[in-house]
């Protein structure tokens, strides 16, 4: 009896000097990573402090119209760099990093979809960014610019989604496995003990992986369930706006035929004559993996809206 209690003793030391020595080399590490992203990359845009903080944003292109672009979760505008220059000769682009995001600075907000849309409404106007606006958003940026379009509609002409989320998405989903919940605490308490570096996968940019924007990342998973609350309490009513809907099935997993048939429900919902629901067998990103597809859609849409002649697709590839 004794041996085994010993030998359970020398079996804990050996754990917790082992979770220690990880510790340690994750978070040096991380450290290193973030040093190394400091030197290698600055803001090519613009820094403007707000209400909440400084954000950081990009308007390039010209034309009599500005597409404001909302990326995915956890992602800055890096996202768009497959279409920026291409969108760029069709209209205005507005491109920012939410808090804590690429060069934006953290705030202390929740960053639920209110805030988020509170916070662009700021900068937009702060920065008098010209109207009219094509809200353009891609995962769950998509349904930050439906709230954000049901809460500030003045200039905005249509909604482009790409692979959305819908507030009902998650309605019948399982609870949270012992590993996301761990991820999700590593992700907001643990960003800086390289832990949550080792899990998350090779990222699309490497600026999505300072301790910075680990941290924004798992704030804005843990604030969906809030959003989720305050999007169908704001009674969200779009349905007059122009939109068009880029599904994506390649890789949507146990929810695909739910998404397609909440997107469904979205365009036989809208009254407006300028309406498209197109399906792709392509991944969720689909602006990165095939961007001449959603240019070329998205100047389907542009057309549409101000009723211009539509020109080949492949003008703008």
């Amino acid at each position: 009896m004794k041996t085994l209690k010993k030998t359970l003793k020398w079996a804990f030391r050996i754990l917790v000097v082992l979770i220690i020595g990880i510790l340690i080399y994750g978070t040096i590490t991380q450290s290193s990573y973030n040093k190394k992203l400091v030197k290698e990359f600055k803001p090519n845009g613009k820094l403007v402090d707000l209400t909440s903080g400084q954000l950081h944003y990009k308007l390039i292109g010209n034309g009599e119209f500005t597409f404001v672009l909302e990326a995915g979760l956890g992602e800055n505008m890096e996202t768009w760099s497959k279409i920026q220059d291409s969108l760029s000769r069709i209209g205005r682009i507005f491109m920012y990093d939410r808090a804590g995001l690429g060069f934006s600075k953290t705030n202390s907000e929740p960053r639920t979809t209110k805030q988020i849309a509170q916070e662009l409404n700021e900068l937009l106007n702060k920065e008098k960014i010209p109207g009219p606006y094509i809200m353009v958003g891609h995962s769950i940026g998509g349904a930050h610019i439906r709230y954000f379009a049901n809460a500030f509609p003045n200039d905005i002409v249509g909604l482009f989604l790409i692979d959305p989320s819908h507030e009902k998405m998650w309605d019948d989903a399982p609870s949270p496995s012992l590993f996301e919940k761990f991820l999700n605490f590593s992700l907001v308490n643990l960003s800086w003990s390289g832990i949550p570096y080792y899990l998350l996968p090779e990222p699309p940019h490497p600026t999505y992986k300072t301790s910075k924007s680990i941290k924004a990342y798992g704030k804005e998973r843990a604030a969906i369930a809030e959003s989720i609350n305050l999007f169908k309490s704001a009674n969200v009513n779009l349905s007059s706006l122009p939109i068009y809907i880029l599904s994506a099935t390649a890789t949507d997993g146990d929810y695909k035929e739910r998404s397609l048939a909440l997107m469904k429900e979205l365009i036989n919902h809208s009254k407006s004559n300028i309406k498209e629901h197109k399906v792709y067998d392509k991944p969720h990103h689909i602006h990165v993996t095939d961007p001449k597809i959603v240019i070329a859609d998205l100047k389907e849409f542009t057309n549409r809206i101000f009723n211009k002649t539509t020109v080949a697709k492949n003008e703008y590839n």
